[in-house]
Formats: structure tokens, sequence, C-alpha cells
């Protein structure tokens, strides 16, 4: 799916995690792996899958990716720009170029800000990123995403389970990235509000012509959303390919065990 004209390239990523309960240098346990030599490409304007059980290091990728931790080794290229993933995202370049939406929303929003001054801030933030033409437009967004005007004097603990998400949406769309980085945006939402979240960023990403990661343990979504597949496991890449590959085709034990565990078909 990346292989022509891709946005991203991630080459040769690879993390180590002390054992548990040990420090570096300090009993009998062996480093854990976060990630062993992985490499991704994606596509401008896909949305790509990233599926794996917990531990399966989907989401330290995913925040290497977002330059919100560091590797030791690897590297990533947006463009013509490479990226040193050694270094803090900050001082890397990588923050800003990808905006990551996060698995709890309660935990990602500033308590202490309104949601307008949260959504204000992400604004001026992508403008200190790079300029644009196409000024920002907040009520816009909202509209958009189905929040109502009147949240923007609210703060986060006011909001709803699902409008919270939304606000997420929100505030990574309004920083301008290339890239989102969506890291199981659904889990922590009822069913009910499931849906209507997967359908947004779909709809969302086609219309913006953005690209966006989807990182999630649920196939059934997965299958609903994207276009290509990454199966992750211990820290490597297991499979990969379309998604009507990867689960019509596909011959990998340890995907085949996946998709004949997943749920029912996701539809949005």
């Amino acid at each position: 799916d990346g292989d022509q004209n891709p946005l991203l390239v991630a080459e040769g990523l690879s993390k180590q995690f002390a054992p548990q309960g040990f420090a570096w240098g300090v009993g009998r346990g062996k480093p854990r792996f976060g990630l062993r030599d992985v490499g991704i490409r994606l596509a401008r304007g896909s949305i790509t899958g990233i599926v794996g059980e917990s531990g399966s290091g989907k989401t330290t990728f995913g925040r290497i990716l977002a330059g919100l931790d560091t590797a030791p080794t690897g590297r990533i290229t947006i463009g013509e720009h490479a990226f040193d993933v050694s270094r803090s995202g900050r001082r890397s370049g990588l923050l800003g170029r990808v905006q990551m939406i996060f698995q709890d929303p309660s935990v990602s929003l500033n308590p202490r800000m309104t949601i307008g001054e949260t959504l204000d801030e992400s604004i001026r933030f992508g403008a200190r990123i790079r300029s644009s033409k196409e000024p920002a437009d907040l009520a816009a967004m909202m509209d958009r995403l189905g929040l109502p005007r009147s949240l923007l004097g609210r703060h986060p603990h006011q909001l709803s389970g699902g409008q919270k998400q939304r606000v997420c949406i929100a505030r990574a769309l309004l920083a301008r990235p290339e890239i989102i980085v969506a890291d199981e945006p659904t889990s922590a939402l009822d069913v009910s509000v499931q849906a209507e979240i997967v359908g947004l960023l779909k709809d969302t990403i086609a219309e913006r012509a953005m690209t966006m990661v989807f990182i999630s343990h649920d196939l059934a979504i997965v299958q609903a959303m994207c276009s290509s597949v990454y199966i992750f496991k211990d820290g490597r890449i297991e499979d990969f390919g379309p998604t009507e590959f990867i689960f019509s085709r596909s011959d990998n034990p340890y995907t085949r065990a996946l998709i004949n565990a997943r749920p029912q078909r996701f539809t949005c």
C-alpha cells in the first residue's frame, strides 16, 4: 500500500526495556524487546492498521512514530526529510508532523483547561510548525465532529466519553499534521459510540487527504477502517499486506488465529 510514493518510511526501529522488577545490569532478568527491527511504509492518504495482542509493540511503535518516545536504532523518513528517532520529537522535528489520538481521552485532556483553550492551543501549535494559507476554523471543526459550540467554555469532566474523544480528534486535526496515530481510540467507549467515532475518523481523514495509523487489537474495526494491515507479535512484524489479503488469503498461522478469534464484522 505504501510502496508507490510513500509518505512515511520507518526502517530498523528497535527498542528494549529493562526486565520487570529489575534495574539495568542488576539481577538475572533479560531485557524485554518493545520493538525488533520494525519497518513500515505508509501511503499518502491511507489508513493503515497496526494489530496485535497486548505487549506486541504496537503502542511503542506509535509513540516513537509520534515523537513521544525515542528508539536507540532506526530511522523515520517523512517525504524527503529523515528524523533521528534517538532524539525526542521536539528536538528531532517529528513532534507536530505527527499527532496522536490516545486511548483514554480523560487522561490526555488537561483538566484545568477549557475545551476552547485546548483547541486554540492546538491551532497555535500547528501554525508554529508550518505555515498554511487555509486558516484553522474552530467552529467548522466543532460542527464537523458533532460537538456543540457551547462546549468550548466547559472543562473535560463536564463532557461525556464520546464528546471527549471527539475533542481529542479535533485537537489532532486542528494542529494540521501530515500523519495521525490513533492508539485504540474507541476501546474506552461504549459500543454504541464506537461506530460513530470510527465513521467520523474515516470520513474526516478521507476529506482532508491525511494519512492515519490506526492501532487496535480489534480486527473487526481494522477491517472496516483500513486499506492495509501490519500484524505485530513480540515486537516484530509477523505479517502485513492489503486488508483484503490479510483477512481472506494470508496463510500466516498467527494471523489466522487472530482472525478466527475476532468478533463479528464491525460496520460503520
